[in-house]
């Protein structure tokens, strides 16, 4: 049995699942039944190796699952892809950029490992060649940042944009400049956007 659900729920849950009461359950594992009781009511924690004992009376296995850190609502750039194209088809580049943002905020709240987590899955190709260089420009620059290896998929051939992207709107000297000043992880993919981009507080 795999489960987020808190220990007394949990226990109860597996117990009812079998159809033991709590004397019964507490024969089957060799304890008393007002320990079942204090557990599932929450008065008590059982220790580990106890409650894997009561689960495993109740037929069933406890598996420990150990998930990253990540910041709450936070979705990875495997997640991100579609959601951007989705938006660049139905509310143009400015609200894909909003979702980058989001991304970053969201990366950067989150532990190590779950800014990994947040990078680790190659996005599917969504058609949409903005997004996708976008995306590994993504999960190249916070790697980089953060210390972290560059996922391989990022690498990518199809991972670039033809003609490149300005992310903001502006007159040829504007774009002369984002071309000067775009990280490489970007410039390099086709995409550019100013350096002080993900300078957020």
């Amino acid at each position: 049995m795999t489960s987020t659900t808190a220990v007394p729920t949990l226990l109860k849950q597996a117990r009812q699942s079998a159809r033991l009461t709590q004397a019964q359950l507490a024969e089957a594992a060799g304890t008393a039944q007002p320990n079942i009781a204090a557990y599932e009511a929450g008065r008590l924690e059982p220790r580990l190796e106890t409650l894997a004992r009561l689960i495993e009376a109740c037929g069933a296995d406890l598996d420990i699952l150990v998930t990253p850190r990540v910041r709450r609502g936070a979705i990875s750039l495997a997640h991100l892809a579609p959601v951007m194209a989705q938006d660049i088809e139905r509310n143009g580049p400015r609200e894909a950029w909003k979702d980058a943002l989001d991304f970053v905020d969201d990366y950067r709240q989150s532990s190590t490992a779950g800014r990994a987590s947040l990078v680790a899955e190659r996005p599917a190709i969504t058609g949409d060649t903005r997004v996708d260089a976008l995306i590994a420009a993504l999960a190249e620059f916070f790697s980089t940042e953060s210390g972290a290896p560059i996922p391989a998929w990022s690498w990518e051939a199809s991972r670039r944009t033809e003609p490149w992207w300005f992310v903001a709107d502006g007159p040829p000297t504007f774009q002369h400049w984002a071309m000067q000043e775009s990280p490489a992880s970007f410039s390099r993919r086709g995409v550019f956007i100013s350096k002080e981009a993900f300078d957020r507080v």
